[in-house]
């Protein structure tokens, strides 16, 4: 397929987001330099074959400080993000209009919308909090979540698959942190991660797109996969709400990636984690 070169901040990128599948031309990208930016990159597919590959610039907006996380609301037509200055902030892309959802007392590392509920946004911060905003109720720096999740650490990633989300935590013994957004008030519950990333945080996790088990990825280039029939025991079990059924690839178990040299010595992190919409039994790392 054809390839797009996006012009690059001055500092390093952050996450990438597309927006869902209703606008799916649309490409965020945030930035150490505080920026957010939003391309269009799907109006080449119908252009000319030369001119396939060419992606336009939709708009640019900025946080006080490093900007770490985004999310496309759920049609689309909003862009979520948060970042090192503890702020959640939307982007009406219509009107161009910035607005505060509201703000953590730490760096807002992760933000997360959920296609069941357009007016719910989850954001995750250094705070040990997971918040869940209803930005029609409330918005402004002031504003209150319309619920806060302890985390027994910090947090560092999240995933969120109604009715579940999953939030990797800065301490390997707390791991992975299982909330069932269902129940009122919500709680985190810890999950087991497979013994050979349990050594370091999780960098990135994942939910399975049909809820049987999650995926987390590590610092020194692992992808463990577990499966809540054999990795959710006790209480985090219960609270998954998953099948019992049988594991369809038997047990947990994880494998090496992003490794480079002649003896696959240069090893990488794995900082994001996502399953192909298309095909959900494809994983993608990076």
């Amino acid at each position: 397929p054809p390839w797009a070169s996006l012009p690059a901040p001055a500092l390093g990128l952050s996450p990438c987001r597309c927006a869902a599948p209703a606008s799916s031309e649309l490409l965020a990208a945030c930035a150490w330099d505080g920026t957010v930016r939003i391309w269009s990159v799907c109006a080449a597919a119908s252009a000319p074959l030369a001119r396939r590959g060419g992606a336009a610039h939709v708009a640019t907006y900025s946080h006080e400080m490093a900007a770490l996380a985004a999310a496309f609301a759920p049609q689309g037509g909003v862009l979520f993000s948060g970042g090192a200055d503890a702020a959640v902030r939307s982007f009406e892309l219509s009107t161009g209009g910035l607005s505060a959802v509201g703000s953590h007392g730490g760096p807002v590392v992760a933000v997360a919308t959920a296609e069941p509920h357009p007016s719910m946004v989850l954001s995750a911060s250094l705070d040990k909090t997971v918040a869940v905003w209803d930005p029609r109720a409330s918005s402004g720096a002031g504003a209150k979540p319309a619920s806060t999740v302890a985390l027994p650490e910090r947090a560092l990633c999240l995933d969120l698959r109604w009715p579940h989300a999953l939030v990797g935590t800065g301490a390997a013994a707390a791991g992975a942190q299982l909330i069932d957004l269902r129940y009122a008030p919500a709680e985190a519950k810890p999950l087991k991660l497979h013994q050979s990333v349990s050594r370091f945080p999780p960098r990135s996790v994942a939910l399975f797109p049909g809820g049987e088990g999650f995926c987390a990825g590590s610092h020194d280039g692992r992808v463990a996969v577990h499966f809540h029939s054999s990795s959710a025991g006790g209480a985090a079990g219960a609270a998954a709400a998953a099948p019992k059924a049988k594991a369809p690839w038997g047990e947990d178990f994880s494998f090496k990636c992003h490794r480079q040299g002649a003896d696959k010595d240069r090893i990488y992190g794995v900082g994001a984690l996502s399953f192909f919409p298309a095909k959900p039994h494809l994983l993608a790392t990076a």
